[in-house]
């Protein structure tokens, strides 16, 4: 992205269409978030950019939604927290609110590593099996500590370069029963 778009709207964020070719400025309280790559768009709902906040690396979710944004922003806010508190790995939240734009965000840690999609699609026979063998534990604290992800995918999960250890991603999408899963509930999990 060679511009900087620093009068952005929400109007204009839930009109990018797969594609963006600026980085964008985002404010909130007389900070500056600067989204310099889009990593991720899922069209009319969210973006997310990685980017800087206070002078550190940080990965952005804008929730752009016309009339659920509010709502997938708690969503995220509240799988977010339940991560945290039930410590399971996940990226450390670091900011949240609605910016002066209107737009709600959530701003996390950045951690080097990739998705454990792509992660897959670039290992052979053995490496997958590895990396089976490092998730098993991992959805079995998820589901002792009463966690279900209702969008189980490698995409939502991201595995870290420096210790190798897995990260749970997508807040919106982790559900609690209060009490470990049954079996069936698991399975189906």
């Amino acid at each position: 992205m060679s511009m900087i778009k620093d009068d952005i709207s929400l109007i204009d964020l839930q009109n990018i269409n797969y594609q963006l070719d600026s980085a964008l400025l985002i404010r909130y309280q007389d900070q500056t978030i600067h989204c310099n790559e889009l990593l991720r768009i899922v069209p009319k709902k969210r973006l997310v950019f990685k980017g800087t906040h206070l002078n550190k690396n940080v990965i952005i979710k804008l929730f752009i939604h016309p009339s659920r944004a509010k709502k997938h922003w708690q969503r995220e806010c509240q799988g977010t927290d339940l991560l945290k508190n039930k410590q399971i790995l996940s990226p450390e939240a670091i900011a949240r609110g609605m910016s002066d734009e209107g737009v709600y965000f959530i701003i996390f840690a950045y951690i080097e590593g990739q998705s454990l999609a792509e992660y897959w699609k670039a290992q052979a026979q053995i490496g997958r099996e590895e990396i089976i063998k490092q998730m098993l534990p991992l959805l079995y604290q998820h589901h002792q500590q009463g966690l279900a992800h209702q969008d189980l995918h490698y995409g939502n999960f991201f595995l870290a370069d420096k210790n190798r250890d897995i990260y749970t991603l997508d807040g919106e999408e982790v559900k609690e029963s209060h009490t470990p899963l049954n079996i069936s509930d698991r399975l189906a999990n």
